[in-house]
């Protein structure tokens, strides 16, 4: 049975802390609790982890929301539960239940049809009783309510809404309705050549800034129509799916896949699918692997490079960053496939040295990535994927049975299998 705005009290202390929860996952934010699961929004926590963590005398606020009754469990403890706004407790199978099967918990059923179980003209999953085009199902989606017409800008203020460029310019501005729109255009120089009205649909991509990054830049998308759900919102830069952070009616933010490339940014929600024609550029980077190496005997290592925001994989390779890939120097020796070596015989003085890749496409130094080799001293054998000066064993010019073989001036320890 679903209980409306109840709290379950006990004695509260004047030394007692105050802990936060928010939802069926919960909010600390405020009350430093440690060892919390984090997402986009900051750290997490539920009811009964919040009860878990209290003593005698603590205050649990809880924001408005839907709970189990056994997160609602203080156990032995003298506890204060303080509901802020409409807070509904109910069985935890009402809670967590679909009883119909047509993908709409009870407990949204519940609060506002009054049935959690059961459907008619008004409840039923496809029904808009509200009138504003959108379904139960797509309310219950979105977190709004079923029997506003405005609950979809239940959480913009009131009035129209405006939708600024990445030079601070009005672009658009969408009126009460949700329907029309203003779109603002500028010439070069900034002034206003023209407004172009229109009616946009349940969800628009508008904005979107920065309008460059790299892989894990954090972008804010800026429209109508989002879901508060951060599941029913799928962000895709071309092909490539991005991480939704955050997400309210009218802004999502993602994190730029680190194989994103330049392309048109999309979002889909349960309300249908808008592309933004403004192109996202991906920044190109090089990351290289492994970016760090110590060597201690053994003087080849096989390098490998990533190039982020371009389907162009081509790199040029370089030591310290200015000598060219097959130069033979103190430091050694880079190829052009990113296979690095000491000459046999001369190894390079201890120290470390940098193995750097440079994306073909792209001259700015910044874009590059480097990898460290720290170069310990060498002593004993050190092994050569090519080449063998063991006495009495012919010179090899190519790869042998072996992945490697000795070179050394004295009889040679058995060779590695």
């Amino acid at each position: 049975m679903a209980i409306f705005g109840s709290a379950i009290a006990g004695p509260n202390s004047a030394q007692g802390t105050t802990f936060y929860v928010d939802w069926a996952l919960g909010n600390n934010s405020y009350d430093g609790l440690s060892s919390v699961v984090t997402n986009g929004d900051g750290p997490m926590r539920n009811i009964s982890n919040a009860i878990a963590a209290t003593s005698d005398g603590d205050t649990i606020v809880v924001a408005s929301g839907y709970y189990a009754e056994s997160t609602w469990d203080t156990g032995t403890k003298s506890l204060s539960l303080n509901p802020q706004g409409q807070v509904t407790v109910c069985d935890t199978d009402l809670c967590g239940s679909d009883s119909i099967g047509d993908g709409i918990l009870d407990w949204w059923r519940q609060k506002y049809f009054g049935s959690p179980n059961s459907t008619n003209s008004m409840s039923c999953a496809s029904c808009d009783p509200d009138g504003d085009g959108i379904s139960n199902l797509q309310e219950y989606q979105l977190g709004t309510d079923p029997t506003d017409i405005n609950s979809p800008f239940a959480n913009n203020p009131p009035g129209n809404l405006f939708f600024y460029d990445n030079l601070g310019r009005l672009a658009v501005e969408v009126g009460t309705n949700g329907t029309d729109a203003a779109f603002y255009n500028y010439d070069a120089v900034g002034n206003i050549t023209s407004i172009q009205r229109q009616t946009v649909g349940q969800i628009n991509l508008f904005e979107f800034s920065p309008l460059t990054g790299s892989g894990n830049t954090t972008i804010t998308l800026r429209g109508t129509g989002f879901s508060t759900i951060l599941t029913n919102n799928t962000v895709l830069f071309g092909s490539i799916t991005a991480q939704v952070v955050s997400a309210t009616f009218t802004q999502i933010k993602v994190l730029v896949p680190t194989n994103a490339v330049t392309s048109l940014i999309s979002v889909s929600t349960p309300l249908g699918v808008s592309t933004n024609s403004q192109s996202f550029t991906a920044a190109i980077s090089v990351q290289i692997f492994p970016n760090s190496v110590t060597m201690l005997g053994t003087f080849a290592q096989q390098f490998m490079a990533t190039v982020y925001g371009t389907n162009t994989q081509s790199v040029t390779w370089t030591l310290n960053g200015w000598i060219p890939a097959g130069s033979n120097t103190a430091w050694g020796l880079i190829t052009t496939n990113g296979l690095y070596s000491i000459t046999p015989g001369s190894p390079p003085p201890t120290g470390i040295v940098t193995v750097n890749a440079q994306s073909t496409i792209s001259s700015n130094p910044l874009t590059a990535g480097a990898a460290t080799i720290t170069i310990g001293g060498v002593s004993g054998p050190i092994y050569s994927p090519t080449v063998s000066d063991q006495p009495g064993v012919p010179d090899v010019l190519g790869p042998i049975y072996s992945p490697s073989v000795s070179v050394c001036s004295t009889p040679c320890p058995p060779l590695p299998p």
